[in-house]
């Protein structure tokens, strides 16, 4: 008896751990199916729970087997024998919803479901009215001749039937799976079905032929000690379940997708718009310009009208290069309140709002992208503006913080800049703050859910925190936790004259000619003698020719990408090695490089984006001169 215990002991921990594979499996299907109300989820769903109801009741059979209980070994194997019969219509109703059905195959599935449904409560009925027809037990248990099938019952003329039902209904369920699998594309999820029930449908002949054996000689479990057919059904059942939740991240990535081209086309829409009132403004006073005779005074006002309109145009890039890859953070030593303070007053000029100013005299500097950080602060202060309509009240904050621990990682940062950013407007209610930075989740007609989905994309990237506390009818407050720096910003040190006689010299890379003279012009204009070459390797050789004449640049204006030859961080890297002094500017149209991040690394010494104004040039170039 010991060795009997010692073999059924092996099978018995096989089927624990099937049981439980299926039953994890089942509920995740049942998370989703109450998630997507779906038929296919619950199609699966059925599967798993009838799998793992088999695996269990087959395991109870051997440990009553053992323990020497042929009572209740009976009962388990009759409840075992007609939970298998539930899978006459559990196999269509699944096959029919994994697969296309067309309306002939629709209306045999749906069939072969009906039938399958009838003939399992005639089953039920029979086992317990009339045993002897579908399962009855041994009279005396004497004729067992293994302790693990002791209890088994005897199979009747409607047990064998059922077992022909079953392999017939399995055999059309499979040739629908394999027509999918192999016609259909996209068909993936198909395939882990169809392969669980091949490998199941051969478990299940195995099984027919050990049994014939069995039969043959001392009786059926005297060589199994559980039906394989279970092992075939267990794989039947996980590989179907891969396949459903396959599909249901493909469905979920199309959605998204699909969500994701909405939002774009509705930000492409707006940029689109803004884009074209720029142009407007562009196009109107160039053909003022050319069809009348405007004054010098005149001209001034329409060629100022253009310059800020192309520099608007250059934000409405920006915004788009930040939806479209995120816009890594080009970090420079900021001034905390003069940010705050121009963004807010600008989004609120015009409205009753009234702004009150929290900031201390000896508010740290940040150490960040102030394009960005102005993009945050903007689209929270434009929330707090349209919910408060128009009416109420703001308050900006500022504090130093030495340390902060991040609730969600538990990571210490700092040192840090802490804004509070209050509105007293009607709240956020609780069931939509835990949505607040979801992207593309909007409580508003025509919002788009991507304004603080961004917002919490950029102080991530910035290796800050940003938070909110809000009540129904007492207002919102967000919380923003900015790296801080204890550098001043860089700014002229003394009022540069353009016209003292010393003249700087600068060798500018730039590949496009057109910038080439604008570069050249504005440097001129400041009093910088410039030299300009068209590749690395150009702007290499003028220097090696200046060296020789025992002469230096002043500085160096490389842009970051040529084509066709030595681009900015190369030419950077040869120069330094000739001039490890050399103050190098780097300048690109393209502020989502890697690169531009963490400049300074690289050895540049500024960084200035495409297209400049003469202002931004000189604020950008003097004090690096003059930084010593």
């Amino acid at each position: 008896m010991n060795n009997e215990l010692l073999s059924a002991l092996f099978p018995s921990t096989i089927l624990a751990f099937c049981s439980g594979t299926i039953l994890i499996g089942t509920l995740l299907c049942l998370y989703v199916f109450l998630s997507s109300r779906k038929a296919l989820y619950l199609s699966i769903t059925i599967l798993g729970l009838l799998g793992t109801a088999v695996i269990i009741f087959e395991t109870s059979v051997i440990l009553s087997g053992t323990i020497y209980h042929p009572a209740a070994g009976y009962l388990f194997h009759r409840l075992q024998a007609l939970t298998v019969t539930l899978f006459i219509p559990a196999m269509p109703f699944f096959t029919r919803h994994i697969t296309e059905a067309g309306n002939i195959r629709f209306w045999i599935l749906t069939s072969l479901f009906y039938t399958g449904i009838a003939f399992a409560l005639c089953c039920i009925a029979v086992s317990y009215q009339w045993p002897e027809y579908f399962l009855f037990p041994k009279s005396d248990f004497s004729d067992y001749t293994k302790l693990w099938n002791i209890g088994r019952g005897v199979a009747g003329p409607l047990y064998v039937m059922r077992d022909l039902i079953i392999a017939g209904v399995a055999l059309i369920c499979i040739m629908y799976l394999a027509i999918d699998t192999f016609t259909k594309h996209r068909a993936s999820h198909i395939r882990f079905a169809f392969i669980g029930a091949l490998i199941a449908l051969c478990t299940g002949i195995a099984d027919m032929i050990i049994a014939s054996h069995e039969r043959a000689s001392d009786g059926l479990f005297t060589i199994r000690v559980f039906s394989i057919f279970s092992i075939g059904l267990t794989i039947f059942v996980i590989m179907s379940m891969i396949g459903v939740v396959k599909y249901f991240i493909d469905q979920t990535r199309e959605i998204e997708e699909a969500r994701k081209l909405r939002s774009l086309g509705i930000l492409a829409g707006g940029i689109a718009h803004d884009f074209n009132n720029t142009l407007a403004t562009i196009v109107g006073n160039i053909s003022l310009l050319r069809y009348t005779h405007p004054t010098e005074e005149q001209c001034g006002k329409s060629f100022f009208e253009i310059e800020n309109a192309a520099y608007k145009a250059r934000k409405l890039t920006n915004q788009l290069l930040t939806f479209a890859k995120g816009g890594g953070p080009i970090r420079s030593v900021t001034s905390t309140r003069e940010l705050i303070e121009e963004t807010v007053s600008f989004h609120l000029s015009g409205s009753a709002i009234k702004i009150i100013y929290q900031i201390p005299e000896n508010i740290w500097n940040l150490n960040a992208d102030s394009g960005q950080i102005t993009q945050v602060i903007q689209n929270i202060v434009i929330n707090a503006k349209q919910a408060l309509s128009d009416r109420g009240k703001i308050t900006v904050t500022g504090s130093n913080i030495e340390s902060f621990i991040r609730p969600d990682t538990g990571k210490e940062i700092g040192p840090l800049v802490k804004i509070d950013i209050t509105d007293n407007g009607p709240g956020i209610p609780p069931k939509h703050q835990k949505k607040i930075f979801h992207p593309y989740f909007t409580t508003k007609k025509n919002g788009n859910g991507l304004g603080l989905s961004i917002c919490y994309s950029i102080i991530n990237k910035h290796n800050g925190f940003i938070s909110l506390d809000s009540e129904p009818g007492a207002g919102t407050t967000f919380h923003l936790y900015l790296p801080a720096s204890n550098e001043k910003v860089l700014k002229l040190t003394k009022e540069f004259n353009v016209k003292k006689t010393k003249k700087y010299s600068a060798l500018i890379l730039e590949d496009e000619p057109g910038i080439q003279l604008i570069l050249s012009k504005m440097c001129r204009l400041l009093n910088i003698k410039p030299t300009t070459a068209s590749t690395g390797e150009e702007a290499v050789k003028y220097l090696k020719e200046k060296i020789t004449d025992n002469q230096n640049f002043d500085i160096y204006i490389f842009d970051l990408t040529i084509v066709g030859g030595m681009g900015g961080i190369d030419t950077a890297k040869e120069v330094l090695a000739l001039v490890p002094d050399a103050k190098i500017v780097v300048s690109s149209g393209y502020s989502n490089d890697p690169v531009l991040a963490d400049y300074k690394e690289y050895g540049f010494s500024a960084f200035i984006q495409k297209p400049y104004r003469i202002e931004e040039f000189k604020s950008t170039i003097i004090p690096v001169l003059q930084n010593d």
